[in-house]
């Protein structure tokens, strides 16, 4: 059973996808140029994000420059691009297990008592 679900990044209309058995590599990567303490402390570099960002799209097989993340982040139509992608990077980091409710146990039904046939 995987630790991590694949994980799906989106960038100018197209998506690029990193399988489950390759997310710890992943976040090993990105915890060079960015940890989840920054990423939640709500005080990160806009620059440390885009570098983050395009590390996670060139890992999934996407050709991008850092400096063209970091252009999309303001363009137009781009208003919580900033936010979106502090989000994508945390969810990536965290083990699923983590945010997500446990799957409910099947439960047994109760044996119920033979009645003695008289």
């Amino acid at each position: 059973m995987a630790v991590f679900q694949d994980v799906v990044f989106c960038f100018k209309g197209e998506e690029y996808t990193v399988k489950s058995n390759k997310i710890m590599r992943l976040i090993a990567m990105i915890e060079d140029i960015v940890t989840l303490g920054d990423l939640t402390s709500g005080n990160i570099k806009i620059s440390r994000l885009a570098e983050a960002y395009s590390a996670c799209l060139n890992y999934a097989g996407a050709e991008t420059e850092i400096e063209t993340v970091y252009e999309t982040m303001f363009g137009a139509g781009s208003a919580g691009a900033v936010q979106e992608s502090i989000t994508t990077l945390m969810m990536l980091m965290l083990p699923p297990s983590s945010y997500q409710p446990p799957e409910p146990k099947t439960a047994k039904k109760p044996k119920t008592p033979k009645k003695k046939a008289e």
